[in-house]
């Protein structure tokens, strides 16, 4: 039985996890077609960003309580994601010549 419950609150904190990365995805499209202000699309996505990292947290610790020892590497996967995108926007500022 609480294998059960376990596995449903994991679905339930990925499923809130996904509907943020969603959230954002869309202001950021959003962004992109000039539809929403850059300041009302960084205020809205910024709204979520703690609540993002506390439900990675909560799932990371239940993971590794439970001895499901992937949850070392969702951080690490966070963090290696976030590597990339500053690399290609550093990329992407360096071909468009604002260097």
């Amino acid at each position: 039985m609480w294998n059960l419950i376990f596995w449903i609150i994991c679905l339930l904190i990925n499923f809130g996890l996904l509907a943020i990365v969603f959230y954002a995805l869309l202001c950021l499209t959003d962004l992109e077609v000039d539809q929403m202000d850059p300041f009302v699309a960084t205020a809205n996505i910024n709204r979520w960003i703690l609540l993002e990292f506390a439900l990675q947290a909560a799932l990371s610790i239940l993971l590794l309580f439970t001895g499901f020892h992937v949850a070392i590497y969702i951080p690490c996967y966070r963090f290696y994601i976030a590597k990339l995108s500053a690399l290609f926007n550093c990329n992407k500022r360096h071909r468009c010549g604002f260097n």
